[in-house]
């Protein structure tokens, strides 16, 4: 991960060569079913806690960006899943969250 102690959008690309290399390592037969799986969970995880984080401060900036910011941290957790990047479960808790967000603004 990215050299700041900290579980952020500078991991995004790193997360991205991981799970490139848990899923080549599948492919090899290098690791099982059950092990390629339990990996892309948590690789699943690390995602969406980056997601999650992106959307927290989103309370206070939303008013002055008429909804621009979340827009786009929407399109990026939809390609993210689209990517295969997160799993169908974290996509709707970040998908509800998002919701939420808009509705309390």
């Amino acid at each position: 991960m990215y050299d700041d102690d900290k579980l952020d959008d500078n991991d995004i690309s790193s997360l991205d060569d991981l799970k490139r290399e848990v899923i080549d390592t599948h492919a090899r037969g290098k690791i099982s079913d059950n092990q390629y799986q339990n990996l892309k969970n948590e690789i699943s995880e690390l995602y969406e806690e980056i997601y999650d984080k992106k959307l927290g401060p989103l309370n206070e900036i939303l008013d002055r960006s008429n909804g621009k910011i979340l827009d786009k941290v929407r399109d990026e957790i939809a390609y993210a899943y689209a990517k295969g990047k997160i799993s169908e479960a974290h996509y709707n808790i970040l998908k509800e969250k998002a919701s939420n967000y808009q509705n309390n603004n």
